[in-house]
């Protein structure tokens, strides 16, 4: 990676993907495998846009068939039948029936189960996926951070807490302190990240979970931005893409708005090691806490799959799916990525549901910046108005408007089955 000026920054590295394109394999049909939702969608948009049929399996029953122009068939699957022989008969039947060359997941319990059936997929059909052991690698969050530390990684100060005598073991200095679990399948009830402002607090918590056999993870709570770190990996072990963007609102610990930020040479270098040590391929997306004024980067986690910030880089230019396409040695043409300082995106219904949330005095710890209602409403209406949107789309008006109107309730978005499955086999592999 070269900068060109103070605003435009060029990848060296799509050269690459030219040469490789002269023994690439063609492919016409790309199969997509999750729920509706941004990330599902841009892949959708991407594949559409280089010229590839583009068909979905949906995993959330009650999906229409026509809810994106890019698409161009879609039929829904049971969702209970997820890791089940039927399941995979199912998977294998649409690939058939809609001759698809690839199948793309969209879920970690979804990829894990793909990858361990592999063979089992059509001959002809390649899972877009990684390995199943670079997978296992990366499912425990604890398992991430011993990797992270020894390629480099910042890493905050942390506890693990395996009993519930164990939060003796936080330093009381410590709070107010960011909680989360080392597998979201390893703890019940179940619970993404939540922030304790005392030792109390966490007692109180923990005393209504049961959780095992990864302990919780307790590391002090940073009220800093997020850099999200996204990145392609071949399947030759090569980084076809790697480019680095900051959060600079979040909602409930979630981007609000991203924009591009300059790669630091020893981070890029640590999530290089990361991906060499781990042999990750496709797409992924390191989220760490950057401080400005100290220039430090701190590890938060790897998810190595399409995600949340998917939608926001592909308007900033980063066609993450078609690269993963490239990734896994199809002959597809990506356009080069220029970042452009001062260019935002946010996804505007978020936005929206940020300010009915501030309104309504419901401000979250894990909301950035650090701030009273005034300033959060100020700063969201101030986005609504300069950001571009990442789901609206004149090309596609039927997944504009199914996204706003038709599907305007984010709480069904937001949810995934997650059936006994998902927690047998998972503890299976583990």
């Amino acid at each position: 990676m070269r900068i060109l000026g103070p605003c435009l920054i060029e990848m060296k590295s799509f050269s690459a993907i030219d040469e490789r394109s002269k023994t690439a394999a063609k492919i016409s049909t790309v199969a997509l495998l999750g729920a509706f939702g941004p990330p599902i969608m841009t892949a959708a948009r991407s594949l559409h846009d280089a010229g590839l049929e583009v068909v979905v399996l949906s995993t959330e029953p009650g999906t229409p068939s026509a809810w994106s122009s890019a698409v161009s068939f879609a039929e829904c699957m049971r969702p209970e039948d997820l890791g089940t022989s039927a399941g995979l008969a199912a998977i294998k039947d649409f690939i058939r029936r809609t001759n698809a060359q690839a199948l793309l997941p969209f879920w970690d319990p979804q990829m894990l189960w793909l990858a361990a059936n592999k063979s089992s997929l059509p001959e002809g059909c390649k899972l877009l996926s990684s390995s199943q052991q670079a997978l296992q690698m990366v499912m425990s969050k604890d398992n991430q951070l011993r990797i992270a530390q020894h390629c480099g990684f910042n890493l905050l100060p942390t506890w693990k807490l395996s009993l519930q005598e164990d939060v003796d073991l936080v330093d009381p200095g410590a709070y107010p302190v960011c909680l989360r679990p080392s597998a979201p399948d390893q703890v019940k009830p179940t619970f993404k990240v939540e922030v304790m402002q005392s030792p109390a607090e966490l007692r109180a918590f923990l005393a209504l979970r049961t959780w095992g056999p990864g302990p919780l993870l307790v590391q002090p709570f940073l009220p800093l931005p997020t850099a999200v770190i996204h990145g392609v990996r071949s399947e030759s072990g090569e980084m076809i893409a790697l480019e680095a963007f900051l959060a600079s609102t979040k909602f409930e610990g979630v981007t609000l708005e991203l924009q591009p930020l300059r790669m630091d040479a020893k981070l890029e270098l640590c999530c290089r090691k990361f991906a060499d040590e781990t042999g990750i391929t496709g797409p992924f997306h390191f989220e760490l806490l950057y401080s400005a004024e100290t220039g430090v980067f701190y590890y938060l986690e790897i998810n190595v799959r399409l995600g949340g910030t998917t939608d926001k880089v592909f308007r900033l230019g980063f066609d993450e799916p078609l690269l993963a396409l490239a990734a896994y040695g199809f002959d597809v043409r990506v356009r080069p990525y220029r970042a452009r300082e001062g260019r935002s995106v946010v996804n505007r219904r978020a936005v929206v549901k940020h300010v009915c949330s501030v309104l309504k005095g419901r401000l979250s710890p894990l909301d950035y910046p650090v701030a009273g209602r005034a300033r959060h409403v100020l700063l969201s209406l101030r986005s609504l108005v300069w950001a571009s949107d990442s789901i609206a789309s004149l090309r596609d008006l039927p997944g504009t408007w199914f996204f706003y109107v038709d599907r305007g309730r984010p709480q069904e978005l937001s949810r995934r089955p997650e059936p006994n499955w998902v927690m047998r086999f998972l503890h299976h592999h583990h």
